[in-house]
């Protein structure tokens, strides 16, 4: 936290600007302080299971995906599938 506050402080300078520099910056600090720093957070989910042969692992996995992309988009988080053809 404290390194983010020091990214977004704003010298003041010797010119007619250090009231916005001021303004912006609270701003910032306002928005950090909130948590809306504009910072968007990717997560990945791998999974696996056990299985005899691929035609068997196939349908189950299919299954598992779908049970977690449901729970997810029951929870309003925008999500989707990535395979090796992605």
């Amino acid at each position: 936290m404290e390194e983010y506050q020091k990214s977004i402080h704003i010298p003041e300078q010797v010119d007619a600007f250090n009231g916005i520099r001021r303004e912006y910056s609270g701003m910032l600090k306002g928005q950090l302080a909130r948590g809306n720093n504009g910072l968007t957070k990717t997560k990945y989910i791998t999974f696996g299971i056990e299985a005899d042969s691929l035609k068997e692992a196939k349908p189950r996995l299919e299954r598992i995906e779908a049970d977690v992309l449901a729970n997810f988009k029951v929870l309003g988080t925008r999500v989707h599938s990535l395979d090796s053809y992605s």
